[in-house]
């Protein structure tokens, strides 16, 4: 028993002998090795802790899942009423499919996803300005990158936490130490409140002082349409024009992801028709998907940056070991390959 006990002690804090000419020096660390044996922290059980999870988005879901996977009690909390539908398409880079994979959902997630291998960006009068293969990354990361709906990823994060975890039509309003507090008075202590919730997050802006987002100097429309062969197989588009970018990829069985941006003065509305009419003299396939049928979905997304929410709650997924390191070299080559892109792109 004692000797198990010594050897814990040795473990954790790296107590071993050290060689020294002096009996001096031996002593003097014996006696801090008993001083920091006699001080240390007890240590928490993991199962009797609780995290509190203010937003069920993407990040609050992550951050859910992966806390329950190591034993930490959740409980997410949402103001919407319940788990709706909302957004269009959503890429994920090979790092974060690494980070899906230790969630233990990648299966899940690229069984409904689409691979994306390669990239083509054009002009807006259709001349290719670059190719770009993702192979080499996705050999390097060891999984590859896709594009799913980002209400399918949602749902299959929502379906990996038992319902108890999952509180609906609660509004955080404010929260003390580690205690949220709702809307309705009701007060949920915790060991750690997490803040996940979006942009116009609460907790944040109590810890930061509330300071109003940053427009981004431009709107973004957003679509899922039918995939009718218009793309080349496992490939997306990008479509750079004077103040406007185009998008479009595969994100599931039978559908496309695309999104239209345009530089605009804040507070400028947009509709269907002028993002129709905005890029009508574009090389095909970009007229027709953004006309799209009547019954696809469409929606129009102003752009926003903040002071304290750089990557955004989704930035929870690419936090989990999933660093990917490119040798020099291929960093360089990358640099030049794209500063050639934009100077096509200016001189087109």
């Amino acid at each position: 028993m004692g000797g198990d006990r010594k050897r814990e002690t040795d473990d954790v804090f790296r107590c071993v002998p050290v060689c020294s000419s002096s009996a001096r020096a031996c002593h003097f660390q014996r006696q801090e090795c008993s001083y920091r044996t006699a001080h240390r922290k007890p240590r928490v059980s993991l199962d009797r802790v609780l995290v509190v999870i203010i937003g069920a988005g993407i990040g609050g879901l992550a951050a859910a899942v992966a806390l329950r996977r190591i034993g930490v009690e959740t409980l997410v909390i949402e103001q919407a009423t319940s788990i709706r539908e909302v957004g269009a398409g959503l890429s994920i880079w090979s790092n974060a499919v690494n980070a899906l994979r230790k969630l233990g959902l990648e299966a899940s997630v690229t069984t409904s996803a689409s691979v994306i291998e390669r990239n083509f960006v054009q002009t807006p009068a259709g001349r290719l300005i670059a190719h770009n293969e993702f192979g080499t990354v996705s050999c390097m990361a060891g999984a590859p990158c896709i594009c799913i709906h980002r209400t399918v990823l949602q749902k299959i994060l929502l379906d990996s936490l038992p319902p108890a975890s999952l509180l609906t039509g609660a509004r955080c309003c404010g929260f003390d130490d580690s205690t949220a507090i709702l809307e309705s008075g009701q007060r949920i202590k915790a060991d750690v409140l997490v803040g996940a919730d979006g942009i116009s997050s609460v907790i944040r802006d109590v810890l930061h002082e509330t300071k109003a987002p940053r427009y981004a100097g431009y709107t973004c429309w957003r679509g899922i349409c039918q995939d009718n062969g218009v793309l080349p197989d496992r490939s997306a588009l990008l479509v750079v024009g004077a103040g406007s970018q185009f998008g479009l990829l595969p994100c599931g069985a039978g559908q496309l992801y695309w999104f239209l941006t345009k530089n605009a003065p804040r507070g400028t509305t947009q509709t269907k028709a002028e993002a129709v009419e905005l890029c009508r003299n574009w090389a095909a396939p970009v007229p027709e998907v953004v006309e799209g049928l009547p019954r696809m979905p469409f929606c129009k997304m102003t752009l926003w940056t903040g002071h304290h929410c750089d990557g955004g709650a989704a930035a929870l997924l690419l936090c989990w070991e999933t660093r990917l390191t490119l040798p020099p070299r291929t960093l360089a080559k990358e640099r030049v390959r794209h500063w050639k892109m934009l100077w096509s792109w200016r001189t087109a």
